[in-house]
Formats: C-alpha cells, sequence, structure tokens
C-alpha cells in the first residue's frame, strides 16, 4: 500500500506527486527487505571543498542527479579543524553501490505505479552528513536522500558526528560534532525517541516480522543506565509469534578488531556497556 501526497500552496506552488510506502504491521507472515547505511557524508559534484566533505559521498550526490562519472572530481576532504584529510581513508573511484541500488529500485517503484520497489525501510546508523555545525551542509544531505526518504521510512540514530561534545551530557565526552548535541538532526529526523530529548535518543518500532531496537551509542548503555532500563523493559514486550526476528541497531560498535576505546565505550564513567547488553 501507497499514500500519494503533494506538498505546497497556492502561493508559493506545489511540488511534484510523490507516493510513499505505508510500513508493514508487525506480522511474522510479513516480508521485509531492508537497506543499511551509516557513515555516509556529503560532497560537492565540482569537487568544492567546504568545511567537511566526505569524496566517498559524491556517489550519493552523483545517485542523485544519476550522474556517477563526475568529471574534474577532486578527491579531497577537510575535517571539521581545518586540516586536510587527504582521501579520507578511501582508495580508488567511489562506487556507490549501496545507494545506486536504492536509487534503481525507487526509480523501479515509481515507473511501476509505486509498487514493487523490493526496498521496505533504509536503516542509517549514525554519521549522516558530518555537518558538525555548519547547517548548509546538513540542507544539501537533506537534498540528497530526498529521492529515498520521500518513498519509504528513512529511519536514523546518532553517531558521534551528531551527538558528540565534551560538557554536553553525554557519556563518552569526544569532540567530534562540532558543537553540536543532536538538536538539529533531531529537527530534521523525528524518531519516536523517549520524549523526543537528545540525551535519551534510543527508541524501539517493530515492522513487518522485525522488533528493531535502536541505541543510542553516545549514551551509556550499562547496567543501571536509562538506556539499558528502556531495552530490558523493550525486550519483555516481543512476541516472537509476531515478531521473530529482533534487530539491534547503533553507531559506536559492540566489538571492533581495533579496539579503540572510544568506540567500545570503555572511558565511560560507569564503564563498558557490551558486556551487560549481551546478558539482554
Amino acid at each position: 500500500r501507497r499514500i500519494y501526497y503533494q506538498l505546497g500552496s497556492p502561493d508559493a506552488g506545489w511540488t511534484d506527486v510523490n507516493n510513499f510506502a505505508v510500513p508493514a504491521s508487525p506480522s511474522r507472515l510479513e516480508r521485509l527487505t531492508i537497506a543499511v547505511v551509516a557513515d555516509t557524508g556529503e560532497a560537492s559534484l565540482d569537487g568544492a571543498q567546504y568545511h567537511w566533505m566526505e569524496p566517498f559521498a559524491i556517489n550519493t550526490t552523483n545517485f542523485v542527479l544519476d550522474d556517477l562519472n563526475t568529471p574534474g572530481h577532486t578527491n579531497l576532504a577537510l575535517n571539521p579543524h581545518g586540516g586536510v584529510r587527504g582521501n579520507s581513508g578511501k582508495e580508488g573511484p567511489g562506487r556507490g553501490r549501496a545507494l545506486r541500488t536504492l536509487g534503481a529500485k525507487a526509480a523501479a517503484a515509481d515507473a511501476a505505479g509505486g509498487a514493487g520497489s523490493g526496498v521496505d525501510l533504509v536503516m542509517h546508523l549514525g554519521d549522516l552528513s558530518y555537518a558538525t555545525g555548519y547547517e548548509s551542509e546538513g540542507d544539501f544531505f537533506m537534498s540528497m536522500v530526498e529521492p529515498i526518504a520521500k518513498r519509504v521510512p528513512y529511519m536514523t540514530c546518532f553517531g558521534n558526528h551528531e551527538r558528540d561534545t565534551k560538557g554536553s551530557g553525554m557519556s563518552i565526552g569526544g569532540d567530534d560534532s562540532g558543537g553540536e548535541c543532536g538538536v538539529p538532526t533531531q529537527a530534521r529526523f523525528r524518531m519516536p525517541t523517549p520524549g523526543r530529548k537528545p540525551d535519551k535518543a534510543w527508541y524501539s518500532f517493530q515492522q513487518g516480522p522485525v522488533f528493531f531496537l535502536v541505541m543510542d551509542s553516545e549514551q551509556s548503555a550499562a547496567a543501571g543506565s536509562d538506556q539499558y532500563a528502556f531495552f530490558e523493559a523493550e525486550l519483555k514486550t516481543v512476541n516472537r509469534t509476531v515478531t521473530p526476528w529482533v534487530i539491534f541497531g547503533g553507531h559506536r560498535p559492540m566489538y571492533s578488531s581495533g579496539g579503540a576505546p572510544s568506540s567500545l565505550g570503555y572511558n565511560e564513567a560507569d564503564g563498558p556497556w557490551w558486556q551487560d547488553l549481551e546478558e539482554l
């Protein structure tokens, strides 16, 4: 099922008629196709450098504009402190396969009158635009994901580049978000979080045969924390005859071969959280 909609006014003009997939009701009999992305960022088609650009995100922009072979693109990026980051850890030409696939499926849905897109839900697990205080970059990112987000649910969570500023009340205490405390992200992406507060950005939802738990990895989830209590209570409500699958997601990893303390939460005041969540 799809909802057809149009935005605007007689004075300002109207958008084209768009269509949005109605999320499937919780049921073990439903089929659900999920696309999971993270650490996307954005970049300019002409290779221009402004604040923090992620060169691999040129694939996102190229996908949206159907221009995957932009001539003259310079594979550079700037970090929020003004230093050149070279190729930002990416080697060789970008491929952009994931977003190209989403774009192709969305286009197929339009061609089929809104049916058969193959993608029912997008999970973007943190590090969305890398705006880090530069709101124009947040606007640009929104224009890039619009062709997807206007058709299917686009669910997000905080990464360190949305909510990681010393003295802001988060648990890890780095300096990756350029002063942002999660407020711009929550204003753009209204997730079903408790009270819609940036200090409680965890949530759950159900779609088709899946019960989703989404973590705010910038806050502690150790036993005794509010986030742990939320997960514990939500997991008790899961009915496996309705949603046999439970998917847990967040930005910072529970396990990492690199072993970076800030990635795994080892420098949180109340200790690492992953051991406690394993028990749940």
